[in-house]
């Protein structure tokens, strides 16, 4: 088997046990941000199983792949809603939710309905991280581009914001969680794919370190 399954293998059980603590702590807190940070690493753990599968075969057979183009598509916004109602005000996260669902409804449109490229489905790495390369499709590509900057820019912004107002370095995890995460698919433009997958592992798990150093006290209204 590919030695590089295996690495995908370990990034979504590492993914996994993230969303099942912050589950946890969902169903005994019941705050929102619990919620969409467990979704969000429920959602990275079976974009990398999807990997795993995929590179197990030695290529992405074409119903997984599109599944997986909406998967990574909304990990970094889903990401964001969570650093949004960790870190921000209720009002602007629920209007940051809303766009997000828009564009993730616009996303999975996008990719059930892309032409894919047969050739293309045979570079398991490289399709994971240049979908341009695989399809076409302006939907998947526009989605896949301002999800992932929405997404970004919550965690960035949001994290930087909330160190000021607060001048504590807490919200940095975050905000080092995410570059740490999207350097990946720097890695993998290098073909790279160990230093790949350690730098989504890596960025795992500072994000689950900025989403428990950051831990409301309570879930009291917040200044909107």
């Amino acid at each position: 088997m590919n030695p590089n399954a295996w690495f995908a293998l370990v990034t979504a059980l590492v993914a996994a046990t993230v969303m099942v603590v912050l589950g946890g702590q969902y169903s005994r807190k019941r705050r929102i941000y619990s919620l969409w940070w467990t979704i969000a690493f429920l959602v990275t753990a079976v974009a990398a199983l999807s990997q795993f599968v995929a590179f197990a075969q030695g290529m992405w057979p074409a119903g997984l792949y599109r599944l997986y183009l909406i998967l990574a598509s909304v990990v970094p916004a889903f990401m964001g809603v969570g650093t949004m109602y960790l870190l921000a005000s209720r009002r602007w996260a629920n209007v940051y939710t809303v766009i997000i669902g828009l564009l993730t409804l616009l996303t999975i449109y996008g990719a059930a309905s892309a032409a894919l490229s047969a050739g293309a489905l045979q570079h398991v790495l490289q399709a994971a991280t240049t979908v341009q390369k695989v399809t076409p499709s302006p939907i998947v590509l526009i989605g896949f581009a301002v999800l992932g900057t929405l997404g970004a820019g919550a965690m960035v912004l949001g994290a930087l914001v909330s160190a000021i107002r607060t001048r504590h370095i807490q919200p940095l995890l975050i905000l080092l969680g995410g570059v740490v995460y999207s350097m990946g698919d720097t890695m993998a433009a290098y073909n790279l794919p160990v230093l790949f997958f350690l730098a989504q592992v890596v960025g795992v798990l500072l994000l689950y370190g900025g989403v428990r150093a950051n831990r409301r006290p309570a879930e009291a209204p917040r200044p909107a």
